[in-house]
């Protein structure tokens, strides 16, 4: 049986043609996740359908129609242990991608298959650009103005500029044009680092202030926009809801983490997904598009 239903026929769903190609994608997707929770259950660790899956399982039993990828939320300390184990025993042909075995520095990681294509940057062919699923840590972040709580947020940003933006930090740091609450011998010590390590260094804080608030984020979300953080105690009771032709577990009061991503979760909105513009094959492989069209 396969993961999609009518997997070989088009078909409409709220008004949007959903193709075979598309569907086809979905199956690929659904495998890559049936890998991926296969080894969290091995090793006890829990995650959540995230953004627009958590969404897809509650409005539509499945895909948005008109999306193209899976998502899902880890808490930190169950991605931190995901990450170690993934590294050594990703089963075969998959591949997993993080900051630590990618060619990019970003908090999350993703399952990936090369026997398919999802060309993000078509200028790179000399990168991993197979169908993938996306893990996004979820970090503790500030419930209220408490200085420790708004302090510690406050490192843990810096030190991601000093990862993402080392050379307009310094720069700016050493004109004056802002100041950080790192000293400038912490700051020095951070620059001397190897990229990794200091991403390790920003794993390692965001890993020790878990659980010591009362509201939850992708921490780049929380930088970048402030949106989308909802309580923590919504990670205690999951439910589990229909996918397309499988069930993945939710946060139970999943309105908070709906509401908090897209205010009106309820109204249809057809829009593009998030990867937009993707080339995307579960037929061929990455490589060997490129190789075509470079012929």
């Amino acid at each position: 049986m396969s993961f999609v239903q009518d997997i070989g026929k088009d078909e409409i769903r709220s008004g949007f043609l959903v193709t075979t190609d598309r569907k086809k994608v979905w199956e690929k997707e659904l495998e890559i996740l049936a890998v991926f929770a296969e080894l969290c259950a091995q090793h006890n660790l829990r995650w959540w359908g995230a953004y627009g899956t958590a969404l897809g399982a509650v409005r539509h039993q499945g895909f948005i129609p008109w999306d193209d990828d899976i998502d899902v939320f880890m808490a930190r300390p169950d991605y931190d242990m995901f990450c170690r184990i993934a590294r050594e025993r990703m089963p075969q042909p998959y591949r997993f991608i993080d900051s630590y075995t990618g060619p990019f520095f970003r908090d999350f990681a993703k399952i990936m298959d090369p026997r398919t294509s999802a060309i993000e940057y078509p200028s790179r062919p000399d990168l991993p650009q197979g169908i993938f699923l996306d893990i996004f840590p979820l970090g503790a972040v500030p419930d209220s103005e408490d200085p420790a709580q708004q302090m510690q947020f406050i490192l843990e940003t810096e030190i991601w500029l000093l990862i993402f933006s080392e050379k307009t930090m310094v720069e700016g740091l050493r004109n004056g044009d802002f100041a950080f609450h790192l000293s400038p011998k912490e700051v020095q010590a951070l620059v001397d680092l190897p990229l990794r390590e200091r991403f390790r260094v920003f794993e390692s804080m965001a890993l020790d202030a878990w659980g010591t608030t009362g509201m939850v984020n992708f921490l780049y979300d929380e930088m970048a926009n402030h949106k989308g953080k909802f309580p923590l105690a919504d990670l205690d009771e999951t439910i589990e809801l229909p996918f397309e032709n499988v069930r993945i577990p939710v946060f139970k009061h999943y309105e908070n983490h709906l509401t908090s991503e897209y205010g009106d979760w309820h109204a249809f909105v057809r829009g593009g997904s998030a990867h937009e513009g993707l080339i995307l094959s579960a037929d061929i492989p990455y490589q060997e598009y490129f190789s075509y069209i470079q012929e």
